[in-house]
Parts: C-alpha cells; structure tokens; sequence
C-alpha cells in the first residue's frame, strides 16, 4: 500500500469542539455507552433544524443540508463508488466515556464532536441542532438540557475558544480547524524519541472493524492502517472540494508491524435502530495492542487516526483509538 503523501494528508479538514450541557430540574437518565443515544437525538433535531422536505419525506433534495450530513449515499448528486463501500458521515460525536447513568439538576455533561470537510462550514446549524437536541430531550423521560458553552479544541484537545454561549444564543466565530502538519510532526517526534520504537494502540470505545470482508477480532497492524487510509481517502473523497479525484490505494502485501501484545477483548453490546425496529450488533475491541516493527513510515499517520476514528458506528463514537510510543 502506498501510504498516503502529508500533501494529500493536508488537504484532510478537521474541526474538533467540546459542547457543555447542564441538566434541568428533572435531571437525566441516560444508557451505560450514551453515543447511539445522542446520535439519534441530534439527527431528529438536525432533521426539524434544517431539512425543508418535509417531516415524512422519504426522498431529500440534493441541497438538504440534513441529507448531506446525515444521510447521503452513494449515487446522490452523481457520486460515484470508485471502490469506496459507502459514503462516511462527515462528523462523529464522542459523548462521555464513562457509565454512569443519572445526572442531577444542574449537573453538566460533556459531549465533544468532530467535523470534517465542508461540513465544517455548517457549524452554526450543527449548534443550533444541539441546542435544539438539549430542549427535545434526551434519555429516558426525554428530560430536557440546556446547551451552556461550545469550545473549539486545539490539537492537544484543549480549550482553544467559545464559539457559542447559551447568554448570546449565537455562534460567535467561524470555523476553527487543525493543523494536520503539526499532529502529523507530532507523530514523527513522538516515534524518534521513543526507547523501545514500540507503539501502544488503545481501544477507549468499541472498535469493529470488518478487514477484507471479515470482522476483526486479532487487531493486525495491517488491518488498522488499511482501514486508517480507506477512511482519510473516503472523507476526501466525499467532503472535500478538489479531492473528489482521489484514488484508492492497494492493499497491504505484507504485515507492516508485529503485533507483540494482544490486552484487547471483545465487548458484546448492541444498539436499537428506530430505522430499522430491531436491535443492531455494536460490540468490538477494547483494551490495548502492542507494535513493533519499521514502524517510521506509520508514526505520522497516527496522531490523525485518533482524530477520525475508525471502523463501524464512528458517528456516535465507536472506534476511538489512541497511540502511545514506548
């Protein structure tokens, strides 16, 4: 596989904000692992925020801004496969990892959400769709929250600016992104000061990935990367102007990197889909993967797998791995 150059890399636009809830009078009541939950939640409130096709309508307009960021497919406005499964969502969600379950009047809830490509131009509705999903309500009794603050996040995931506050009711700057040159330079330093030249892959939420038409229970290193660059080239493909071009990169050959500890297990767990009115399989890997190997060529790409996500349900937060050189 030929991985893919910083100049392509750098085409990539990702935007990274926190939003701050606090829970009304009734509190909330939310799920162990909240992410689908707030998922469907904010696609009801993104679909009343800004889909003009009506309510029932089964078909959207090409300029349906709730088509786009939550529904396009495939064939929609001439799109074509060109060897790409399916069209990825361009923006994932990552609700608090803990799992705990009730929160009391006045408490607050941290959800941090990414947007990529030219969805990121569409930020103002993705806050005034938030704040529309905190007055539905959300979890059991559909208890209401109020969206307090939006921060935009820098590239070491700190707070970098508001750019909302429930007292203006208004975004109050335009779009802040990262800097893939600088993570991916993260990347190469983190590699060259490393003792060992060993990386640790941690699994925080489920990862289910499918790898050459199998689900992926021994995490290969071949298996991360692959589906690593699939996903950089899809979100260029589909979400940026100028990239719809890129062409998809052949398989690996031969295992890049070996994989010397395998801490991950298999985290059964399932999700309903009001879509579909049955119970969808959601589980996959957690815990921790050791690499060793030439693992130079990798190290720039990871800082930025950990921005994406990767394999199913990235949307509401699955897939979140972190890297850690030793």
């Amino acid at each position: 596989m030929t991985l893919p150059s910083l100049d392509i890399l750098r085409q990539l636009k990702i935007a990274r904000y926190l939003a701050i809830y606090e829970a009304g009078s009734a509190g909330v009541r939310l799920p162990d692992f909240k992410g689908a939950t707030f998922r469907g939640s904010f696609g009801h409130a993104l679909r009343q925020a800004s889909c003009a096709c009506g309510v029932r309508a089964a078909v959207h307009h090409d300029a349906c801004v709730y088509k786009y960021l939550f529904e396009m497919k495939a064939g929609d406005d001439g799109i074509k496969r060109q060897g790409f499964e399916d069209v990825p969502r361009p923006f994932l969600i990552c609700p608090p990892a803990d799992k705990r379950n009730e929160y009391g009047p006045g408490e607050r809830i941290c959800l941090s959400f990414t947007l990529f490509g030219r969805a990121c131009g569409f930020l103002p509705m993705f806050v005034y769709a938030l704040d529309l999903l905190g007055r539905n309500g959300i979890g059991a009794g559909r208890n209401p929250v109020m969206l307090r603050q939006v921060f935009a996040l820098d590239e070491d995931g700190d707070l970098a600016e508001q750019v909302y506050s429930w007292k203006t009711g208004q975004v109050t700057r335009g779009t802040y992104t990262l800097d893939i040159a600088a993570l991916h330079n993260r990347g190469m330093e983190a590699y060259a000061a490393s003792g060992l030249k060993q990386v640790v892959m941690h699994c925080e939420t489920p990862l289910r990935l499918k790898h050459r038409g199998e689900l992926v229970k021994i995490p290969l290193f071949s298996a991360i990367v692959e589906t690593a660059v699939r996903r950089f080239y899809s979100l260029l493909r589909f979400h940026h102007d100028g990239a719809e071009e890129v062409p998809m990169p052949p398989a690996i050959r031969e295992e890049p990197a070996e994989l010397v500890a395998n801490r991950t297990a298999w985290e059964s767990w399932e999700r309903y889909s009001s879509r579909q009115r049955a119970r969808i399989p959601a589980g996959g890997l957690v815990g921790q993967a050791v690499y060793a190997g030439d693992l130079a060529p990798y190290a720039g790409l990871l800082p930025l797998i950990e921005c994406v996500h990767l394999g199913k349900n990235t949307t509401f937060g699955l897939g979140k791995v972190t890297f850690r050189f030793i």
